[in-house]
């Protein structure tokens, strides 16, 4: 399929550490009923605690980490693209998306209504 969304530069979106949601493909390997070597694909909720965040209070209010920082983290944590980040505020949110296209990029996948 070919990407028809615009590519975003994940360096300047910054993602704080209040209403966010993580998603991200964990590869298993398994053993089916034939002593087969068999490998599956597991969508993970990526829990907060598990990224290194930034804490700059001059910055912003709420610990932070850019886009890139993201998907560089689950990378190296051993998670498969595509990713999917929940960015919500009171009245609106965005879902940003990694690795569903080749090239991998960032892009927005969808708007929220919001949290409120």
């Amino acid at each position: 399929m070919m990407n028809t969304l615009k590519a975003i530069n994940p360096k300047n979106i910054i993602i704080t550490n209040g209403i966010v949601r993580i998603i991200a493909m964990k590869r298993w390997r398994s053993i089916d009923e034939w002593d087969k070597v068999v490998y599956k694909n597991t969508e993970t909720f990526i829990y907060n605690d598990l990224l290194e965040w930034h804490y700059d209070i001059t910055r912003y209010e709420e610990p932070f980490l850019s886009l890139a920082e993201i998907e560089e983290q689950l990378l190296k944590a051993k998670y498969t693209p595509p990713f999917y980040v929940w960015h919500d505020d009171y009245l609106d949110g965005i879902i940003y998306e990694y690795g569903n296209y080749n090239p991998p990029s960032w892009v927005i996948h969808g708007r929220t209504k919001g949290f409120a």
